[in-house]
């Protein structure tokens, strides 16, 4: 099975109208940063933006606010794909909601890229050798 290199996956998060979508973006973005190598575009707003973590991975691609309809957020996410889509190199799209929060663990990434889990070898020792657990 061909594996996917972190060059050619690029992660997108679409956080527009609230603060708490941008805090809860923050956090997404913040998790793919630390986890994997991919370049991450964040479609976002005149609310969102300052919550934003700056990296030289992340593309803010600011979405304009519409009409206010119940619809703009859900919409928002297609301008976004329309900046992922001009990303170079690209195959693999991988788009997060605003509160995906993959927070703890890189191991859907590395299913993804092929990739052996990172500490796969200290969990292995770990798991077979259980501690006893605390009353």
């Amino acid at each position: 099975m061909p594996t996917v290199h972190d060059g050619e996956i690029v992660a997108m998060v679409t956080a527009v109208g609230t603060v708490g979508y941008g805090a809860a973006a923050r956090q997404t973005v913040l998790s793919l940063l630390d986890h994997t190598g991919f370049p991450v575009v964040v479609g976002c707003d005149e609310v969102t933006e300052a919550l934003v973590p700056r990296s030289q991975r992340v593309r803010i691609d600011e979405v304009r606010a519409g009409t206010g309809a119940r619809a703009e957020p859900f919409l928002a996410k297609f301008a976004t794909w329309q900046a992922a889509l001009a990303h170079p190199g690209a195959k693999v799209f991988l788009h997060l909601d605003a509160d995906a929060v993959p927070a703890t663990s890189p191991v859907g990434f590395c299913a993804l890229c092929g990739a052996p889990e990172p500490g796969s070898s200290q969990r292995a020792r770990r798991d077979s050798n259980p501690q006893p657990s605390d009353p």
